[in-house]
């Protein structure tokens, strides 16, 4: 009997799952620049996890990529990249200047609208 297909929620769930998991493997760097475009494409908020973790810890592992990497991958949700940034800086306290230079023009531009 042949399995159902699976529902992009469904998709999304696995993917992630197995980013979280791979996070600390050899080579995960790769596999989160080929799966997280995958994730955003069907399920931007499951993606969000992957990168901050759990809401009451700011000393989780970290994913594999850099931040600016991260913030390439999220550049088309810009929610999603307000959401990792103020997790970056409010709760890891990442002082890099240009991260808090990009938070502090994204709320600018929010207010603008």
């Amino acid at each position: 009997i042949a399995a159902a297909p699976l529902s992009a929620k469904a998709v999304a769930f696995e993917i992630a799952a197995a980013l979280r998991g791979a996070m600390d493997l050899p080579g995960s760097a790769d596999l989160f620049r080929e799966y997280v475009p995958r994730l955003l494409a069907v399920d931007p908020q499951a993606a969000l996890p992957i990168f901050v973790g759990s809401a009451a810890s700011s000393v989780g592992p970290r994913p594999p990529l850099v931040p600016t990497e991260v913030l390439s991958l999220l550049h088309a949700h810009e929610g999603l990249a307000r959401a990792y940034l103020e997790h970056l800086i409010v709760e890891r306290k990442e002082e890099e200047p240009k991260l808090c230079l990009q938070l502090a023009t994204m709320y600018l531009d929010k207010i603008a609208e």
